[in-house]
């Protein structure tokens, strides 16, 4: 491999081994396109000859031709006879980003900012993981809604809620299509005090593909969320998948000054979550 393509960073996909999720054109094409999306190539630039990606990717060139084809037919590359292919100026899609260490006043903004289509609702028996999530009794009532976000146009986000039948008694319909959840939440006297979520990755499944308008198997950014009022009743579960081309979570990270606190470290393993003790965090 040239010190060219080696700068680029592709990876022969053979590597992945021969249980491969997606055909290699579809994995050839989702890593051009990361590389363009992330600015690692820049407006402009010409990329690798199908040869030699074929040699970098270790496929054929029908496949590389296939990836660059998509590529072109979404608007992220551009080719000429005797030119090349080179990355195209960038659209400019809408990327939404939240602050994960201000999620409570992150959610009510982008419920400002964004455009929400119910796709379903309904007064369910809770699930026993939902249950458990809410502090409920299995198959206590709660209020299912599936919604996706968009901003300008684009779809984001596809979110799962459930809250308590109890609470969400006087949510009207006009409410769960076009409003805020948080909003609606503190419209019934609660008060959002904070929120406990975790963050992983995970990998569209047909209806999430449908949902999103990507490609099975795509990668997802995905959340689980409890939302806690100041008396510390869990009010809602949230279960969220996010296009990571158009989702952003940052955090600013804030030495702690000696004495000012203590921080705890999480090792999530196939038995769950293992929380230190007291005595062992620092």
């Amino acid at each position: 491999m040239t010190d060219r393509l080696s700068a680029d960073g592709l990876t022969p996909l053979k590597l992945a081994g021969s249980q491969r999720q997606s055909p290699f054109h579809h994995q050839v094409f989702l890593v051009l396109r990361d590389k363009i999306q992330s600015g690692a190539w820049p407006e402009g630039k010409v990329i690798p000859s199908e040869a030699k990606l074929a040699e970098a990717f270790s496929v054929s060139r029908i496949t590389v031709r296939q990836a660059v084809n998509r590529l072109a037919e979404i608007g992220l590359v551009g080719r000429k006879p005797g030119r090349g292919t080179w990355v195209l100026p960038n659209r400019a899609e809408p990327v939404m980003r939240m602050n994960a260490s201000a999620i409570i006043d992150g959610l009510f903004e982008i419920g400002r900012a964004t455009t929400a289509t119910l796709l379903e609702h309904q007064t369910i028996p809770a699930p026993p993981h939902v249950a458990d999530a809410l502090g409920l009794d299995n198959g206590t009532p709660v209020l299912r809604t599936v919604r996706v976000r968009s901003s300008s146009g684009e779809t984001f986000s596809h979110i799962v809620s459930h809250v308590p039948a109890a609470t969400a008694r006087n949510f009207t319909a006009e409410e769960l299509t076009n409003g805020s959840l948080v909003e609606m939440l503190e419209s019934q006297g609660l008060r959002l005090a904070r929120a406990r979520q975790s963050i992983s990755a995970g990998l569209a499944d047909p209806g999430l593909a449908g949902a999103l308008g990507i490609d099975i198997g795509s990668p997802l950014l995905t959340a689980k969320r409890v939302m806690i009022d100041e008396n510390g009743h869990k009010v809602q579960y949230i279960e969220a998948s996010y296009r990571p081309d158009r989702f952003q979570y940052w955090i600013d990270l804030d030495r702690v000054a000696a004495g000012g606190g203590k921080s705890q470290a999480f090792v999530v393993s196939s038995v769950g979550r293992v929380e230190p003790s007291p005595e062992a965090a620092e």
